[in-house]
């Protein structure tokens, strides 16, 4: 198979498995959201080169396409201004991934492979980034290039669909009873893996995706706020949101009499307002984005407030000016550039990973991490002061 996808143009379902964490918790959205303008991010756009780069270089590396063509699509792509060479090492990982997947000779590989579960979901389809069929499991696998968010293949929606589009697709061909779903986010290093039988997956299909989906497709059922609004086109203007926003302070603490003891926050507000935090700041920064373009481009008009310009720092227009006006003004350079190390993420990509390690493995530390709250679910041991007073007293 000589070919490879264009990314930029790949078709979208109104229902879709990246957007099924918010149509299966919140149905009506998915017709609301269809009706505004698509939007991207140049995260996203630099997420879409760097598929199309480790695509390219993994057909090659399975003999799908020859190597001067993907030299030639590499090189193409090279002029793209998103393209970093760091996307090629990303791209020989994620092949090495797949690679240590692949157990037997006779497996089935395919890449960038259209999925429909449309048996589950109204015109459902997606696209699997590597789809490996061997031995009595079938694994998919999704290319995560961001790197804002840890992605877990638990319980994840997007990554069941895309396992029933493959179960639908591939059952009456190969045997297998087991799906394995797998995360591959390599430049924050998150591997998640997660394993169902096909039994469990097409119960969750039926049982759980289809009446919602029906739902969904219709522009009907309940409006429900939560974690999944994170990146619905509605979320700055949605009612429901903010009422699920603005209720932590309204319903909590409404009720206070002036009792010392109905005066201060209870263990189960502070864990619920830390459950909420991220999504309120979130929220808050979205409204405020939306009211200043609304203003700015005449569309939107906030009663007793305006856009005025913000406070800005002094830049040099051009660096390589300034220096050549004040060498010829009897400065040295030595007054005007400051020496500073490279940084280890720098620095390791200048000489080189393996040399990297055998030079300065002994001379890099890694400092213990601030003390951060997460929910019990983290698989992270917790953090205790007796560690910390320890690793102190090893300083001494």
């Amino acid at each position: 198979m000589d070919k490879n996808i264009d990314h930029s143009q790949r078709d979208h379902a109104l229902l879709s498995a990246s957007g099924a964490s918010r149509w299966l918790k919140c149905p009506p959205s998915a017709r609301l959201e269809d009706e505004l303008p698509d939007t991207t991010s140049e995260f996203a756009r630099e997420g879409t080169v760097a598929h199309e780069v480790c695509e390219i270089l993994l057909r090659k590396h399975l003999g799908l396409i020859a190597k001067a063509t993907a030299t030639k699509s590499i090189n193409k792509l090279k002029k793209d201004a998103l393209f970093s060479d760091e996307m090629l090492d990303h791209a020989n990982d994620y092949i090495d991934y797949i690679t240590e997947k692949i157990k037997s000779d006779d497996a089935a590989v395919l890449v960038e492979e259209q999925l429909d579960f449309s048996q589950y979901v109204p015109e459902g389809f997606g696209t699997g980034d590597c789809i490996i069929i061997q031995d009595g499991i079938l694994t998919v696998i999704d290319l995560k290039y961001g790197k804002g968010v840890s992605v877990s293949a638990e319980d994840n929606p997007q990554m069941k669909l895309y396992a029933l589009g493959a179960v639908e697709m591939y059952s009456f061909i190969y045997e297998f009873d087991k799906v394995e779903m797998c995360i591959f986010q390599p430049r924050i290093g998150n591997i998640s893996e997660s394993v169902e039988t096909v039994e469990d997956l097409i119960k969750w299909g039926e049982v759980t995706v289809i009446p919602t989906a029906v739902l969904a497709f219709e522009g009907a059922g309940e409006f429900i706020a939560g974690d999944h609004c994170r990146f619905c086109k509605l979320r700055n203007k949605c009612k429901h949101l903010a009422d699920y926003c603005m209720e932590t302070v309204r319903e909590e603490f409404e009720d206070l009499d002036g009792n010392l003891d109905k005066s201060l926050l209870e263990p189960e507000d502070i864990a619920m307002i830390i459950g909420r935090m991220k999504i309120i700041q979130n929220w808050l920064k979205d409204v405020e984005s939306y009211a200043i373009n609304g203003i700015l481009e005449g569309t939107l008009d906030v009663p007793g407030y305006k856009v005025v310009e913000g406070r800005s720092n002094r830049s040099y227009v051009d660096q390589d000016k300034v220096v050549d006006t004040l060498v010829a003004n009897g400065y040295p350079e030595s007054t005007l550039f400051e020496k500073k190390l490279l940084t280890i993420t720098a620095m390791e990509k200048a000489i080189g990973k393996k040399e990297f390690n055998s030079l300065l493995a002994d001379l890099i530390e890694k400092p213990k991490g601030k003390p951060t709250i997460v929910p019990l679910s983290d698989k992270r041991s917790p953090y205790t002061l007796e560690n910390e007073f320890e690793d102190e007293s090893n300083e001494l």
